[in-house]
């Protein structure tokens, strides 16, 4: 009788435990639902003790850790999900996450791989998250540029979206102020609903009561003259809590105007592009006030939260200026993740946080630079310390862009931010010099360097020392040339920026004497014979030195060269009574290291030679210049433009074959045709004669009646010039 009694009270005891944890498990859903994680939590993981391989109790666990930013407990769960068997894509997506957020990104980098590996569509694209963090290093190469600080206004609460105004920072805060009633508590955060402060140099105070409400309030934008402002609310307007069909209250973006007269905020109108059943929110305004950036889950996006624009446009009808349909910003700036928290600088560059970039973890804030184009160009990571491994977002700066707020809830309890200020400057870099044998300082050495698509220039002082300001997070090219030493180049990358108030950055030469000459040769113009009777004069650009050297009887000279210098060899003809023009050509060594002979050829023209112009052909019977003939005739308005003060006869000559009459005619014809090509070409009408002389300057005896082969006509058939003066 007794055993039948203690197994009724077994049994009995076994029925009303399974209630309790059946009670406590409809209880915490119901918080779960009603987005009280925190309250959700404690419950779950009561029920998991007694029901430890309960997937759904695992999952409710890990999404409550990962919605209130507990990624270590987040990582914790997961990670069981994942060891159970049962984990879907996104838990591979989400233990990464909280992976990278914790910092331990080698693990993170290798669950984003296997998350990229489910190939899932419109997924964050988990192979450039696995690629980034294998050298996490590049984030951290412009370290040393900033200094930040928390700002005097935060409270113990999150404290975040700052936005200048009228000399001080209007932002979103769950503080209450003191003295008051919290006006309502929200369960995701268990603080109070969000409203919007301003602070200055001498209080932090509510921004408007006539803004802030019960629900949520914020982030906010204002136009240029910052008297209209475009906020973020809860869908709340005339004291209606609005939802959507799941009963799920969404953000709207809402306008208020300033009154000058009551100096107040008021009608609060609703934007055009609200709607119960997606969120938009988070607005920005460009600097001329005609553009606005927002975000918002509207169907049609690429992520969970897009980027949107719209601009104001006059509508006819109306005859005012209305906000037209926003347009996504497209796969260029926005993911399959969250693209959140949007700012248009001075410039027209976008700033905004996502997590569908490789970054530092958590949320991380990129830069868009605006391009000529008026589209964005591939966004940036603005790196640590803007960066860290936690949420990082709402970056403001001046329109100097060295100057600015931000939010982050780095190094803070789970889910409180904070406003941070921020401030970018140059850092100097310190260049020295020298031999790399001796170890001497090397002065007046030409350093140009070059960093993105920016290229300067500057010398070593007499000490071998120059500095400048680091100005790019870009990698840094040096280029160091001098006379004598082979030219170098250095790379310096902003990772290698140190916490010292200096940097130094040795660069060494090497000396290296190469035997550099110039060696020409002279010869006639009209018959190519070598002119003995010619001086060459070589003249060093940098001093205006001068060194002369006669031809031999071949017509050659040759001059010894130094390196990193510039040069120009002239050849003229010192024969008494000689009318020929001067030929001269310049030649640099710079940037030579090795043995080299420059070989130049120095063609001399003379009063009176007359030089055959070759394969200037023209159709049977015709005089039109063709366009082989012209490439001929270019050679020739090469030679003018080169000796400014020429003058020409240009000379057409026929064979014997045709009339006497008809062929000097002809000849004509062609001669003067080709004058008139060269003077189309820019030459001067008075420097050139054309004149035919048909058949009567035949080359060999292949007259009239005389029988000859083409061949020997075509001697006869010939352009020719005849110089008649040349200075």
């Amino acid at each position: 009788m007794k055993y039948k009694i203690f197994i009724i009270s077994l049994f009995i005891c076994s029925l009303v435990q399974a209630q309790s944890i059946f009670f406590k498990e409809k209880l915490a859903d119901k918080e779960f639902n009603r987005y009280n994680y925190y309250g959700a939590i404690p419950m779950y993981l009561q029920i998991n003790k007694q029901k430890p391989a309960d997937i759904k109790i695992m999952g409710n666990l890990a999404e409550s850790y990962r919605k209130i930013n507990d990624s270590e407990n987040a990582a914790v769960w997961y990670r069981k999900i994942i060891e159970a068997g049962t984990a879907k894509p996104e838990d591979y997506l989400y233990y990464a996450q909280a992976l990278g957020r914790n910092g331990d990104y080698p693990l993170a980098g290798e669950w984003y791989q296997k998350y990229y590996d489910q190939n899932q569509p419109n997924a964050i694209n988990g192979l450039a998250f696995e690629q980034a963090f294998k050298n996490i290093s590049p984030f951290y190469r412009d370290s040393a540029y900033y200094s930040i600080h928390k700002t005097s206004f935060n409270s113990n609460k999150s404290d975040f979206s700052p936005m200048y105004y009228r000399g001080g920072i209007v932002f979103v805060t769950a503080r209450k102020e003191q003295g008051t009633f919290i006006k309502t508590l929200y369960n995701w955060t268990r603080t109070s609903f969000l409203d919007l402060y301003v602070s200055d140099s001498l209080k932090t105070q509510p921004f408007s009561s006539a803004i802030n409400t019960r629900f949520h309030e914020g982030p906010v934008t204002f136009s240029p003259a910052q008297d209209t402002i475009i906020f973020t609310r809860s869908n709340y307007y005339h004291l209606r809590f609005r939802t959507d069909n799941q009963g799920i209250n969404k953000l709207e973006m809402y306008q208020a105007v300033w009154n000058a007269k009551k100096k107040c905020w008021g009608n609060v109108t609703p934007m055009p592009f609200n709607n119960n059943h997606y969120s938009v929110g988070h607005p920005t305004l460009s600097h001329d006030g005609k553009s606005l950036y927002f975000i918002s889950d509207m169907p049609g996006g690429l992520g969970q939260t897009d980027i949107y624009v719209s601009h104001l446009e006059f509508n006819t009808k109306t005859r005012q200026n209305e906000w037209g349909k926003p347009e996504n910003l497209g796969e260029d700036i926005n993911t399959p993740g969250k693209e959140m928290f949007p700012y248009v600088d001075a410039n027209g560059n976008l700033y905004f946080a996502t997590n569908g970039r490789p970054g530092l973890g958590g949320l991380d804030i990129f830069v868009a630079k605006r391009n000529k184009d008026g589209g964005f160009d591939k966004p940036v990571n603005l790196g640590y310390p803007v960066n860290t491994r936690f949420d990082d977002f709402g970056l403001i700066c001046d329109a100097s862009g060295k100057h600015g707020y931000l939010s982050s809830d780095r190094n803070n309890a789970i889910g409180d931010d904070d406003i941070y200020q921020w401030n970018r400057s140059p850092r100097p870099l310190v260049l020295f010099v020298y031999d790399k044998a001796t170890k001497q300082a090397l002065p007046a050495t030409h350093i140009g360097f070059s960093y993105g698509n920016l290229t300067d220039s500057l010398k070593s002082d007499r000490a071998g020392y120059n500095s400048l300001f680091i100005k790019s997070a870009d990698p840094y090219k040096f280029k160091l040339s001098k006379k004598n030493y082979n030219d170098a180049t250095f790379d310096y990358t902003a990772e290698s920026l140190t916490n010292t108030d200096t940097i130094g950055l040795p660069l060494e030469l090497t000396k290296v004497l190469p035997k550099i000459a110039l060696e020409g040769k002279v010869f006639s113009a009209e018959d190519k014979q070598p002119m003995g009777n010619a001086t060459a004069i070589l003249i060093n650009k940098a001093d205006s030195s001068r060194t002369e050297v006669k031809c031999d009887q071949n017509g050659v000279f040759r001059f010894k060269l130094d390196a990193d210098a510039d040069y120009s060899v002239k050849v003229v003809i010192n024969t008494p009574g000689s009318k020929c023009g001067s030929n001269a050509v310049e030649r640099t060594t710079r940037g030579i290291a090795n043995d080299y002979t420059f070989n130049e050829s120095f063609p001399v023209f003379c009063v009176g030679d007359i030089i055959k112009i070759d394969n200037i052909y023209y159709d049977l019977g015709k005089y039109n210049i063709r366009p082989d003939a012209a490439k001929e005739l270019d050679k020739l308005l090469d030679i003018m433009n080169k000796y400014p003060k020429m003058k020409i006869e240009l000379r057409s000559h026929t064979d014997s074959r045709g009339s006497d009459e008809s062929n000097m005619k002809l000849s004509d014809n062609r001669a003067k045709a080709a004058a008139a090509y060269l003077v189309s070409k820019g030459i001067a009408a008075d420097r050139i004669i054309g004149k035919g002389y048909g058949e009567t300057m035949l080359l060999n005896n292949c007259g009239n009646g005389v029988k000859c082969t083409e061949a020997q006509h075509q001697i006869n058939r010939r352009t020719e010039f005849k110089i008649l003066s040349i200075e």
